[in-house]
């Protein structure tokens, strides 16, 4: 895996890299071996899994953490995986500065513009020092252009045309990493916001997908900085009605809908009614069962509304 060596992952710490690539492609949908688009655990077990604890990491990301229930300072680390079956749902096996991974419940990736600044630039560099140091290995990328030092790999894999070819292939630019660049991660896809659409109140709308050009490219270009971003979205309101927005737009809403202590603003006062039609899956509908003979509850609002008394004192049936 490049993300090792580019890294400089330490050797010793590998036995946590190979099970999360695997837990990764365990839960990646394709074609291949007849699986018809699914995942290899859905094909196997006949439940679509869920990826929630797979969303935000990747394998030795710089993460920060916390202990001593989270009222402590926060501690710079390395993830190394999943917690399965080790404390509760969303735990995590992270890397501290003293060298012995912990499990740990309260870790946050960080980000892009966080490691530009110089306090965290300073924390990185002093615990790849301490980490160096702990596992008393040599970095495996020390040269100037990020590639691999061949003598370093030949030393660790011995056979000179494997060297060869993994050689062409770290060294491939049209292969770039997940998180490379700000097009890695689309913050705004399935986001749901609320816009003005020239009517008697802000209507909520989600985004779907990205736009592209004829030749099938995306349009305009990522930026950290949601001011210079200049993709184009499509966005979906509840009745259907689809409409075109750029992202600093949905940017512009999106931080406009939450206050100065992070929470997301609500523009409705209360739910104060709710009611079904012909459409509501009834109680002898509410499950399901798969292919290997489990039950499963239908998870749908299907046929459903709410009374909604916005904050000027009018109501609304939305579904």
């Amino acid at each position: 895996n490049r993300t090792m060596f580019r890294s400089n992952c330490p050797r010793r710490l590998w036995c946590y890299g190979l099970p999360y690539i695997a837990q990764i492609m365990q839960r990646t949908a394709s074609n291949s071996s007849g699986l018809e688009g699914r995942t290899p655990i859905e094909k196997l077990l006949g439940e679509t899994p869920d990826i929630s604890e797979s969303m935000d990491f990747g394998f030795y990301d710089w993460v920060v953490f916390k202990e001593d229930s989270g009222v402590s300072e926060s501690i710079i680390g390395r993830f190394l995986g999943i917690a399965s079956g080790v404390g509760s749902l969303m735990s995590y096996w992270v890397l501290p500065p003293g060298g012995v991974p912990e499990v740990r419940s309260t870790v946050q990736r960080l980000t892009q513009l966080e490691m530009q600044t110089d306090a965290f630039k300073q924390r990185m560099k002093e615990y790849d020092s301490k980490i160096r140091a702990t596992f008393d290995e040599v970095d495996f990328v020390a040269t100037d252009d990020g590639l691999p030092d061949r003598d370093k790999i030949g030393d660790l894999m011995g056979d000179p045309d494997f060297i060869d070819e993994f050689y062409r292939t770290f060294s491939n630019t049209d292969v770039q990493e997940e998180d490379s660049s700000p097009d890695s991660f689309d913050p705004y896809l399935n986001v749901e916001v609320v816009l003005d659409r020239g009517g008697e109140h802000p209507e909520i709308a989600r985004v779907t997908k990205r736009l592209r050009d004829n030749n099938g490219f995306p349009i305009g270009t990522a930026s950290y900085n949601p001011i210079l971003d200049t993709r184009l979205y499509e966005v979906e309101y509840l009745d259907g009605y689809k409409a075109n927005l750029s992202a600093n737009v949905i940017a512009e809403n999106m931080y406009a809908q939450v206050d100065e202590h992070g929470h997301r603003e609500v523009l409705f006062d209360e739910i104060v009614d709710v009611r079904s039609n012909s459409d509501a899956v009834k109680p002898e509908g509410a499950f399901y069962q798969t292919s290997n003979g489990v039950m499963r509850r239908r998870h749908t609002t299907k046929g459903w509304e709410v009374l909604i008394r916005w904050k000027d004192g009018s109501t609304t049936w939305n579904s």
